[in-house]
């Protein structure tokens, strides 16, 4: 296994979750869902989030000579595993699909509910390091 690949993508994770609170989390919802600049910002970070966090999940999984069939398989095979805590994989592992739903083409249509699915998220996010760094 690539620890240092591991530790560059922790490294990343920890940029977003920053990120995320420095320009989303810190703001008063309702000013966030008026300013189509912080949904993108948003929206953007979540994605990044999200893929590198299936990064890890992959190269944990190759390591293992594990398979999975899709994204989101790849956070519960983990807690399986027990390399994440299984009640975080299983919350954890909707967020794949919140991504898709940022990047759909009726996304003006559902912004606001989606920015509330990520306001509720905020506390899983934040625990993604502490949870990867488990494992080693």
């Amino acid at each position: 296994m690539n620890f240092d690949l591991l530790l560059k993508k922790l490294s990343q994770i920890e940029t977003y979750l920053n990120e995320l609170e420095t320009f989303i989390f810190s703001r008063n919802p309702e000013d966030v869902k008026k300013d189509i600049t912080l949904l993108h910002t948003a929206e953007r970070l979540v994605q990044v989030l999200v893929d590198t966090m299936i990064d890890i999940n992959i190269h944990i999984l190759l390591s293992k000579e594990k398979t999975y069939d899709k994204s989101q398989s790849t956070f519960l095979i983990l807690g399986e595993m027990g390399i994440l805590p299984e009640e975080f994989a299983k919350k954890i592992a909707p967020i794949v699909g919140l991504r898709k739903h940022f990047s759909s083409p009726l996304r003006g249509i559902r912004q606001r509910p989606l920015y509330q699915k990520l306001i509720q998220e905020q506390r899983r996010f934040q625990t993604i390091p502490c949870s990867y760094l488990r494992f080693y």
